[in-house]
């Protein structure tokens, strides 16, 4: 059998198989403690080998929330190419971040800290020194057009999602590493003892060009 008819039906079992996962990441948000996570997703629109498998569809990130947003909450959220966000000094910064393979190799999942005493982890250390003089706030970042691939910063909430139908979705019009940032605020005029009431999970839904491959 031809070696290209061999490889075409390879590429076929595998999105096939792909496809029957649609596999999404759930993260627990707390008020006030911000949360990054990172993943790398590639555009392969004009990718003959890629186009083989199956049909197309937009690369995007799609989040949503397991339970029903309720009013007083708000999900401050970013999303934004790992390369704008190097150029960013989050405040507050995340607490907690999440990388895939490609965003760890990155060092999208080290944590630089500006007003601690240097680490003995080299890595972390060179990030700091590379980033610390060099980064600006998102709004300079906005105002000064700095940044090199498209972004979103939204406000997720009850209306907002009534707006969206429940699923908030980003367009991925480029290959790159991205990276999402939350930060959960709670104005609810009262607020419950319950800690696990005060806690909310988002969804986040990589979608490539031709299927969930993380």
């Amino acid at each position: 059998m031809n070696y290209k008819i061999i490889l075409s039906l390879f590429i076929i079992l595998f999105f096939n198989i792909l496809s029957i996962k649609a596999l999404e990441d759930h993260y627990t948000l707390e008020p006030l403690k911000t949360f990054q996570t990172c993943a790398y997703i590639a555009d392969y629109k004009n990718s003959r080998l890629f186009s083989v498998g199956g049909d197309y569809q937009q690369p995007s990130i799609e989040i949503k929330f397991q339970n029903e947003l309720k009013d007083g909450l708000f999900v401050d959220t970013l999303i934004i190419s790992s390369n704008d966000l190097l150029k960013v000094k989050l405040d507050p910064s995340p607490i907690i971040k999440v990388c895939d393979e490609t965003a760890i190799n990155a060092k999208m999942c080290v944590y630089p800290t500006y007003d601690e005493e240097e680490t003995d982890d080299n890595d972390n250390v060179d990030l700091e020194k590379r980033l610390k003089d060099t980064r600006v706030s998102l709004d300079r970042l906005i105002d000064e057009n700095l940044f090199e691939i498209g972004f979103e910063h939204v406000m997720l909430n009850s209306q907002k999602l009534k707006e969206t139908k429940d699923i908030f979705t980003f367009e991925v019009h480029k290959t790159s590493i991205y990276c999402i940032v939350f930060t959960l605020h709670d104005n609810r005029l009262e607020v419950s003892e319950d800690a696990d009431d005060n806690k909310l999970t988002v969804i986040v839904d990589w979608k490539q060009s031709f299927g969930n491959l993380l």
